[in-house]
């Protein structure tokens, strides 16, 4: 993931739980982009189309959707 505001570089880990780690020199496959607030509404499945969240490099926005189903 890579947060624009602020600026930082995590890996999502997943397995039986989901964790965000530091990822610096990790190669990703994929990439999740936006400002840390959208990314954290994508997470608990509350992301707008407005948040400007973006997905690229094997990973969409739909299968995130998916992940994260909210509640």
């Amino acid at each position: 993931m890579e947060l624009t505001d602020p600026e930082r570089r995590l890996c999502l880990a997943l397995g039986s739980e989901v964790h965000f780690l530091p990822c610096e020199g990790a190669e990703p496959t994929g990439t999740v982009s936006g400002p840390a607030e959208a990314v954290l509404r994508l997470v608990y499945g509350r992301n707008r189309p407005e948040d400007g969240v973006s997905a690229r490099d094997g990973v969409t926005l739909d299968d995130l959707h998916a992940l994260f189903p909210g509640y």
